[in-house]
């Protein structure tokens, strides 16, 4: 299987082909890049889980690139959404995923 799987780099550059920039914009990706590359990171190690190895040497993704960008962008639309419904202390809002 290892032959076939994508790199985590691999993985997190087509990945996020797949998310909005109305969602995730270059700003947020870079004030929150870490935080960014844990949670594709975990999604990359459920995609590799998910990868099946046939007897012929293909390999069969059950959850596709696709998908898990779809999820990020799922993930940080309700975590952007839930961030704006709370108030926060003054000193607290410029260090919150803005």
């Amino acid at each position: 299987m290892d032959n076939y799987s994508k790199s985590f780099e691999e993985f997190i550059e087509d990945t996020w082909d797949y998310v909005s920039r109305y969602v995730v914009s270059d700003e947020y990706w870079e004030k929150n890049n870490l935080f960014i590359r844990e949670v594709s990171f975990e999604l990359y190690e459920i995609y590799r889980k998910n990868l099946i190895e046939m007897p012929d040497g293909t390999t069969i993704e059950k959850i596709s690139v696709k998908e898990c960008g779809k999820i990020l962008e799922s993930f940080f639309a309700v975590l952007n959404n839930y961030y704006s419904t709370i108030e926060f202390p003054e000193e607290e809002k410029n260090t919150l995923f803005k």
